[in-house]
């Protein structure tokens, strides 16, 4: 291998360890849950992460969601919706957009649940919040839901909703939302 070669191999072993040692743990191969602890959060109770304060009001579990006849859905046998409504506040400076929700919901063997965008859409048409895509103006409290399919078992003690910082953020809360 002549010189020009080895140093053109040198500059790109290094560019790349320079690249991965400044991006998020999840895109350099690490764990972003590893080096954080998960903090608590109560139905009611308001918190902040990242740039933003929450409040979980309410967990429901349905076999229907929405009101509107032609959008209203029914679980396949064997499972539930699940309608989590909450507050948020963007607690930044600037506006912000989300598209679809980030919230994930957890049971107690350990199996994660991403929002329905089948059942959200059905909450939306039937007057709900839109959960699909909304703007977030700083320093105002905005209610909305997540909506999910779980089968009937998951609904349990241990049923945990995930709340994540953020995109390139580390740290999640989790809200327990089925009592004993």
């Amino acid at each position: 291998m002549g010189i020009p070669k080895l140093l053109a191999v040198l500059v790109l072993a290094v560019g790349i360890s320079l690249a991965c040692a400044g991006a998020p743990p999840s895109q350099s191969g690490g764990s972003a849950t590893s080096a954080t602890k998960d903090q608590r959060a109560n139905l009611g109770e308001p918190f902040s992460l990242g740039d933003y304060s929450y409040q979980i009001d309410k967990a429901s579990k349905s076999r229907v969601v929405g009101t509107n006849q032609f959008a209203r859905k029914t679980a396949p046998t064997g499972a539930t919706w699940v309608v989590v409504e909450y507050r948020l506040r963007n607690d930044g400076k600037k506006s912000e957009v989300s598209f679809g929700s980030q919230l994930k919901l957890i049971d107690p063997s350990g199996r994660e649940f991403d929002t329905s965008s089948e059942g959200s859409t059905a909450v939306m048409m039937s007057g709900g919040p839109d959960t699909l895509s909304s703007e977030h103006p700083p320093g105002i409290w905005q209610n909305s839901a997540a909506v999910f399919l779980i089968p009937d078992d998951a609904w349990a003690p241990g049923l945990d909703l995930v709340v994540p910082a953020g995109v390139w953020k580390s740290g999640r809360v989790l809200v327990s939302l089925v009592s004993e």
